[in-house]
């Protein structure tokens, strides 16, 4: 693919106009024959995680996501409901009690929107029962808001024996809830496309897959690795895709189209390799304050369309 072939923000605004519509839930569009049986046109459904909004409570971000046209959220990181504690926080997340959930839960529901996903962060264990214990509560977490994601962040090489174990046996539990559990390029041993499939092929359960992050392969590799490369190891094994683009030398807090990823390579590769539908799910964008954030929202929902319909 040649650089005046690429996808980028400058090139699709030129030709694009910004939508301010709201109802965007699925988009059809063309595949190639050889990948698909007769009748099938491929589905995705495009959604916004609540980490380009985390300067802001829950219930602002899930707002913001609603006044961006998306109708399809996913949970990850927002601002604490205690103002007492800064850092990342995560609206799901341990501590919490399910009445607590029931509340988040609530939230959503009152916008109107669905939960596609939840980024789950868990401790690992002494033991491998512990942490499934961790894990199924998570799941039962997910399941309050009406999740069918847990999506997982994997670890580093010395504890992945333990993680990976108990995703393993996590992994009846939340079919049972109808629900999958994924991973996505993360850095320790997850960081390539090539690692997180040898992870998925060990645990060897079919409701463990990935979420392909393009963002993230530049970021773990320090820019070296290409994710229109990467993403070619990664085929049968993809139930979604993480819209993060990247800027040299370690930055992913770029709107998409902005920076080195060329997403429509990525895509046209993890179709050609059966992501056929699924989510796309928007996880990054500059930073900027609630006006900026959420022209640039709006902007990216659209530039997620138009990716798509390539």
């Amino acid at each position: 693919m040649t650089s005046s072939d690429r996808l980028t923000r400058r090139s699709f605004l030129g030709r694009t106009a910004i939508s301010a519509a709201a109802g965007i839930v699925t988009c059809q569009l063309p595949l190639a024959a050889s990948a698909m049986a007769p009748g099938e046109s491929p589905s995705y459904t495009i959604a916004a995680y609540t980490r380009p909004f985390d300067k802001f409570d829950l219930p602002t971000a899930l707002d913001m996501i609603v006044e961006a046209g998306f109708r399809s959220v996913g949970l990850m990181t927002s601002r604490s409901p205690d103002p007492s504690k800064r850092g990342m926080y995560f609206p799901i997340n341990l501590q919490l009690k399910p009445e607590d959930v029931e509340k988040i839960a609530g939230e959503v529901r009152q916008r109107r929107l669905q939960v596609l996903s939840v980024f789950g962060v868990f401790d690992v264990g002494k033991t491998v029962d512990d942490t499934v214990r961790h894990l199924h509560t998570l799941i039962d977490y997910s399941a309050i808001v009406g999740a069918r994601n847990l999506l997982v962040g994997g670890t580093d090489q010395k504890r992945a024996e333990v993680y990976y174990q108990a995703v393993k046996e996590a992994c009846p539990y939340a079919a049972e809830k109808g629900m999958e559990i994924t991973i996505k390029p993360h850095g320790g041993s997850n960081a390539t496309g090539q690692e997180c499939r040898k992870l998925i092929t060990k645990v060897g359960r079919k409701n463990f897959r990935l979420y392909y992050d393009p963002g993230n392969i530049c970021f773990y590799s320090g820019g070296q690795l290409d994710p229109a490369r990467d993403s070619a190891a990664v085929d049968g094994i993809v139930s979604g895709l993480i819209i993060k683009d990247f800027r040299p030398p370690k930055d992913v807090m770029v709107n998409p189209g902005e920076g080195k990823v060329d997403f429509r390579a990525v895509l046209a590769n993890l179709k050609r390799g059966g992501f056929i539908s699924g989510p796309i799910i928007l996880e990054t964008l500059a930073p900027g304050d609630r006006a900026q954030l959420a022209a640039e929202a709006r902007a990216a929902r659209a530039f997620i369309q138009a990716l798509i319909a390539q």
